[in-house]
């Protein structure tokens, strides 16, 4: 996998338990159910995983909060995306007309309360499933535009013919 497609951590920190959630964001392993690639509780408790784990379970991860997510600033980085591709104008000579831009549909903030009604886990997992579920939303839409602007040459040419890593907030 390319460590340029980051793995979404997920924490949901509570008073006795953590619980994360990853979410692949690569192409490949971001298709399907393979979006959600992981889960943990972490306590003190029998069954649970050791808390002095936590660092390895987030090494090389962009951790965010189940507590606030701030999904709306991840929607806001698909957006700027998306007007970067519709404002990328052709060179000047380089071709006799400028070709239209795709029609990219508008992400919007995933529904958090619909995706928590979808849970069936136990009760702990509840709120890191349903942020994490979220943002593998987000993802596939990402993924949905990026498969938009590989289908223009214009673009393709100007932005890669890979699918670029899932714009991030800064």
């Amino acid at each position: 996998m390319s460590s340029q497609h980051p793995v979404l951590a997920v924490v949901d920190e509570q008073q006795e338990r953590t619980v994360v959630w990853h979410v692949q964001t690569a192409p490949g392993m971001a298709e399907g159910s393979g979006k959600l690639s992981g889960a943990w509780v972490l306590s003190e408790e029998a069954g649970d995983v050791d808390p002095a784990q936590l660092e390895g379970i987030l090494e090389g991860t962009r951790v965010v909060s189940a507590e606030e997510p701030h999904l709306e600033a991840f929607v806001e980085a698909l957006r700027e995306a998306i007007t970067e591709l519709k404002e990328y104008r052709i060179p000047a000579g380089s071709q006799k007309k400028t070709p239209s831009a795709p029609r990219f549909s508008t992400p919007t903030e995933p529904d958090l309360n619909k995706i928590a009604e979808a849970y069936h886990g136990e009760p702990v997992g509840r709120r890191a499933w349903t942020v994490a579920t979220a943002l593998a939303e987000l993802v596939s839409t990402w993924h949905d535009i990026e498969r938009q602007r590989r289908g223009r040459k214009y673009l393709k040419e100007a932005f890669g013919p890979d699918i670029r890593a899932l714009p991030v907030p800064r």
